[in-house]
């Protein structure tokens, strides 16, 4: 078991540096059977015993059992503090969970006051592993399941940082696309490094509410146009849902210049 457990850490850490990342922070909740002892150091569960994992393969990530258990109502995650990450990666499934229930993750940058990342609505009932960018200085995550019907496994988190330099046909922190200009004072192009099929594309302002009204133009299979430019000034987040992947990534809206006066003499 530990030559696995070894191996399986060597394969993360060749996946991360095979993207130009570096791995901050992981778990993956493999020694974790709900007893005090086997809580992750420095991380907050807010329920634990006998319900709070799964055994199963079906119900853990990658890494194989166990997993972490989203089993009741308001059930709390806390991730202990890190610096110097800028994305945020973890695997989620949901067991019969129904479309009043939703998945919110929220970012820290003083360990106090939390703000929301993305609200998922609602988890997904098979595997899904997702992708943040996340915002400068951000110092801990924190997750929390508003269950209606149905429960959550959560496993193989991980925070990285960037280190792309000189390496070629890779976005920004390992995405399959880029996102420009950011910041934008409203148009915005989605380019992937290759034709994208079932496409999703949704815009949520900071608290997590989904903003409906901005158009998406399609250029061709791999660019997209955004328009921001009746949009308020801030932080917004573009969740992109394809076939093969599901990756959230922040940028930032700023003022609208104005447009330019034409003088014609009369």
């Amino acid at each position: 078991m530990k030559k696995i457990l070894q191996l399986i850490v060597m394969l993360t850490l060749l996946f991360a540096n095979s993207y130009g990342q570096t791995i901050v922070l992981s778990e993956n909740f493999t020694a974790y059977d709900g007893t005090a002892g086997t809580i992750p150091a420095n991380w907050s569960l807010s329920y634990t015993g006998s319900g709070s994992f799964y055994t199963s393969t079906t119900s853990s990530g990658p890494s194989g059992p166990n997993s972490y258990k989203f089993g009741i109502d308001s059930t709390t995650v806390i991730t202990p503090q890190f610096t110097g990450a800028d994305s945020l990666h973890f695997w989620l499934r949901g067991n019969l969970v129904d479309s009043a229930s939703f998945f919110t993750v929220y970012y820290s940058t003083d360990t106090v006051n939390f703000n929301v990342l993305d609200t998922i609505y609602p988890p997904n009932n098979q595997s899904v592993f997702y992708h943040y960018s996340l915002p400068a200085g951000a110092k801990q995550v924190k997750f929390m399941y508003h269950k209606s019907a149905g429960n959550i496994a959560f496993d193989d988190f991980s925070v990285t940082a960037n280190n792309n330099v000189g390496i070629k046909n890779i976005s920004k922190n390992g995405q399959p696309f880029s996102v420009y200009p950011s910041p934008s004072n409203g148009p915005v192009q989605i380019s992937f490094d290759e034709p994208v099929n079932k496409i999703k594309i949704s815009v949520y302002n900071m608290i997590g509410g989904e903003v409906k009204n901005i158009p998406v133009e399609k250029i061709n299979d791999q660019k997209f146009n955004l328009n921001f430019r009746n949009q308020q000034p801030g932080f917004y987040f573009i969740r992109i849902q394809t076939d093969k992947f599901n990756y959230t990534t922040r940028i930032t809206i700023t003022v609208a210049l104005p447009q330019k006066r034409i003088n014609v003499d009369a």
